[in-house]
């Protein structure tokens, strides 16, 4: 069943403002096989009416048709530093998930399933003050109803420590903490569906066979 948000009385609307880039060129490169989003949360309240307490970015990767294509799989995944994490998800010298990947998606380590469409959730971010209302999970999972796919990804990473993100970064902290914020991610997205692969930083979900 789709996720939907816990809203407070004096809300009564929450949804997505998606804005994509799409090539209109053909440049016989990894450009062919992407698509780019990113999309406003908002909230509709009884008094201030629209705004915005959150955003989310992801991208769709066509790999079953880079693959027909011949186009390398590894430059497609290698062509941001974002992506880059992907690559463990894949075998490349068999052309297909890799061994650990088929595993926590549910498959035996014999089962081949190819190249799929994929789409990676590169982030999700809600403001503090509406926190615990489940809204950033309903935007990944109205993402992953609306913009179709195969294989579902993101990677569990605290904003707070992430030194690219353009939001406030805390730069003092201790191990500790950051492998406790780590792990309250991890079970946070745990709840829409995603498992964690062993021996990468990626959660994973199936879309196209649940």
């Amino acid at each position: 069943m789709p996720i939907t948000p816990k809203l407070p009385d004096s809300m009564y609307g929450a949804f997505v403002r998606y804005s994509t880039d799409v090539s209109l060129m053909e440049y016989d490169d990894a450009q062919d096989y992407y698509v780019t989003s990113a999309g406003d949360i908002l909230l509709h309240d009884e008094q201030s009416g629209e705004q915005k307490v959150g955003i989310i970015k992801l991208w769709q990767l066509y790999l079953e048709e880079a693959a027909q294509d011949n186009y390398s799989i590894l430059d497609l995944l290698d062509e941001d530093a974002d992506l880059q994490h992907l690559i463990d998800l894949f075998d490349f010298s068999h052309g297909c998930l890799s061994k650990e990947t088929l595993s926590t998606l549910g498959f035996e380590e014999d089962d081949f399933i190819p190249l799929s469409n994929l789409l990676y959730i590169e982030m999700v971010r809600v403001e503090d003050k509406f926190k615990g209302m489940r809204i950033g999970l309903a935007a990944i999972d109205h993402a992953i109803r609306t913009f179709g796919c195969d294989l579902v990804a993101l990677v569990p990473v605290p904003l707070q420590f992430n030194e690219d993100w353009d939001g406030q970064v805390c730069t003092s902290y201790s191990k500790a903490d950051k492998e406790a914020s780590s792990k309250a991610l991890i079970k946070h997205y745990e709840r829409a569906g995603f498992s964690m692969v062993p021996e990468t930083k990626v959660m994973v979900k199936n879309f196209k066979y649940i």
